[in-house]
């Protein structure tokens, strides 16, 4: 089964002094992990920078692919607060990005639609299968899938979300 575990900061972070000691702290405490198309396996004991060093390049792919892909993309906790957001995700609000991390979903979406979207999260964490969905958004139509990230003990840690604007077709 591959593994990859995330690590989100901003530009600032990353090229400053405080970004080694960051993600030598993440690695060595982590104990979650996120199951994807990348495999990156580390001992919380035993990691080293070494090992931090060489997981960084399939980390900034795994960035780039979220950031480039057409599709508005997120990854919230099953308390519906959002871990990350891409770029498109965050335009839709007309933020950045890092405005949206640590707000919840009923913060950003009207009641009704936090509502529905909460509900969604629910039946994908409770089925531990990816849910599918349409919406409408500033008469646009959207198709949306909600995926729940499962750990090594069959709990949902995380839900990934992907929303696919289909007005057009």
């Amino acid at each position: 089964m591959a593994r990859f575990t995330f690590l989100f900061m901003t530009e600032k972070e990353k090229n400053s002094a405080v970004f080694p000691e960051k993600i030598r702290k993440f690695f060595r405490n982590r104990i979650q992990s996120i199951r994807l198309g990348a495999k990156i396996a580390f001992s919380p004991k035993k990691t080293n920078l070494e090992q931090i060093e060489k997981a960084l390049p399939e980390y900034n792919l795994m960035k780039v692919f979220c950031e480039t892909i057409p599709d508005a993309a997120l990854l919230v906790k099953p308390d519906g607060e959002i871990s990350f957001a891409n770029k498109k995700f965050a335009a839709r609000f007309d933020k950045d990005a890092t405005e949206i991390i640590g707000k919840k979903i009923m913060e950003l979406f009207s009641t009704e639609a936090a509502k529905k979207r909460m509900d969604k999260i629910q039946k994908a964490i409770e089925k531990k299968a990816t849910v599918h969905f349409y919406d409408e958004w500033h008469d646009r139509i959207l198709k949306n899938s909600v995926s729940p990230v499962i750990n090594e003990k069959n709990d949902v840690i995380a839900l990934a979300i992907v929303s696919h604007d289909i007005t057009e077709y």
